[in-house]
C-alpha cells in the first residue's frame, strides 16, 4: 500500500501553499504533519493514512457518534446536540486532561460533502459553543477547525486525512498544546482504522451519497 500513502501525500500535503507544513514524524503508515496557523502559538495538524475498508465503513462510524469516545483520542463524552440532516450535525465532547489540567469540552458543527467528480469525502468541523451552555467545571474550547477526509481508491482502500487546529484556552503552555495536538491526531486516526475495519461498519451504503 506504499503507492496508496504516496499519492494520498501528493494529494494532500501541498493543498494549501501559503503556510507550509512540516513533517513532525513517520510512523505505523500514518504521516504527522505540522504548520503556523496564523498569529496562534498553537500549530495545526495533519494525519495522513490510509485503511483497506470502502469510505463508506469510514462514514458509517463518523456517523455513530456514540463510538467516537472508544476511537477518538482522549474524548471521554460524546452525544448529538442536534441532527439537522444526514450531512450536518451539533455534537458535543468532553476530552480527558493530563493530570493538574482542567478537562476541556467542546461543541462541534460538522458539515459533510462530498465532490461528485472524485468522490472524495470531507466533513468539515467547526466550533459552535454556544450550542450547548457551559459548565462550570469545564473549560470550553471555542476556537477549533478542522476536517475529516476521505479519499477513495479503486482497490476499496481509502486515504485518511484528519486536519486540526485549536485553542485550548486555559493556562496550557504552547509546547504543551503543540505536542497534544500531534499524539491527538495520530492517535485517532490509528484508532479509526482499526475501528472502521470492524464487522459492524462493512457493506454499508447511504443513498444521500448516490
Amino acid at each position: 500500500m506504499i503507492n496508496v500513502l504516496r499519492s494520498i501525500i501528493i494529494l494532500l500535503i501541498f493543498a494549501s501553499p501559503l503556510f507550509p507544513w512540516d513533517l513532525e514524524f513517520d510512523r505505523n503508515d500514518v504521516k504527522v504533519f505540522s504548520r503556523n496557523y496564523h498569529d496562534s502559538g498553537i500549530r495545526e495538524f495533519k494525519a495522513i493514512t490510509w485503511v483497506h475498508v470502502p469510505v463508506e465503513s469510514l462514514i458509517a462510524v463518523l456517523q455513530d457518534s456514540d463510538s467516537y469516545i472508544h476511537w477518538m483520542d482522549t474524548c471521554i463524552v460524546s452525544r448529538v446536540v442536534k441532527k439537522v440532516n444526514f450531512f450536518e450535525q451539533f455534537t458535543y465532547m468532553e476530552n480527558k486532561s493530563p493530570p493538574g489540567i482542567t478537562n476541556r469540552d467542546f461543541v462541534i458543527y460538522s458539515k459533510l460533502i462530498k465532490d461528485k467528480k472524485t468522490g472524495v469525502i470531507t466533513i468539515y468541523l467547526n466550533a459552535a459553543p454556544e450550542k450547548v451552555p457551559e459548565k462550570p467545571e469545564k473549560v470550553r474550547i471555542k476556537n477549533l477547525v478542522g476536517s475529516f477526509q476521505f479519499i477513495p481508491f479503486k482497490n476499496h482502500s481509502t486515504g485518511i486525512q484528519y486536519q486540526l487546529h485549536l485553542d485550548p484556552d486555559g493556562y496550557i503552555p504552547n509546547s504543551m498544546g503543540n505536542a497534544s495536538l500531534s499524539d491527538l491526531v495520530y492517535q485517532t486516526v490509528q484508532n479509526l482504522r482499526v475501528f472502521a475495519a470492524k464487522k459492524e461498519y462493512q457493506g454499508k451504503t447511504f443513498r444521500e451519497l448516490n
